[in-house]
């Protein structure tokens, strides 16, 4: 049974190799992997400090099989509601293609985003302040 739990620093590099390498599924990059592993590190790094961006891993035996982004957008204030309200956009939710041989990767990614959002609910507004 996978653990599902938030992305820290330490997963930083796993992220990296696994954002590659959903890139390159079925299409080869104009960059090698070394010129792109110190952007993608970078963004990482400041998207988790942001506060903005929450990172969801699911990991088997202390390795990270999949994940889900998930970033807060701000929206414009209007009279009368909470001044600091937002939405929750999901992007980059990957499975690795490891993991799932004998299973549907959309039926896992399904299946830990809905461990998320339980997750989620049981977790204090702007956990990352």
């Amino acid at each position: 049974m996978a653990i599902v739990r938030l992305a820290t620093l330490d997963d930083v590099d796993e992220l990296v190799r696994m954002r590659w390498d959903f890139s390159e599924e079925g299409y080869t990059s104009a960059v090698s992997f070394k010129e792109f592993y110190p952007i993608c590190r970078e963004f990482l790094i400041k998207a988790m400090g942001s506060g903005d961006w929450y990172i969801w891993v699911a990991e088997v035996e202390k390795s990270i099989v999949s994940h889900m982004y998930l970033q807060l957008i701000h929206k414009v204030p209007r009279p009368g509601k909470s001044p600091d309200s937002y939405y929750g956009y999901v992007t980059n939710v990957y499975t690795h293609p490891c993991f799932s041989k004998s299973r549907s990767r959309n039926r896992d990614s399904g299946r830990y985003g809905k461990m998320v959002k339980r997750k989620w609910g049981r977790i204090p507004y702007r956990l990352a302040q």
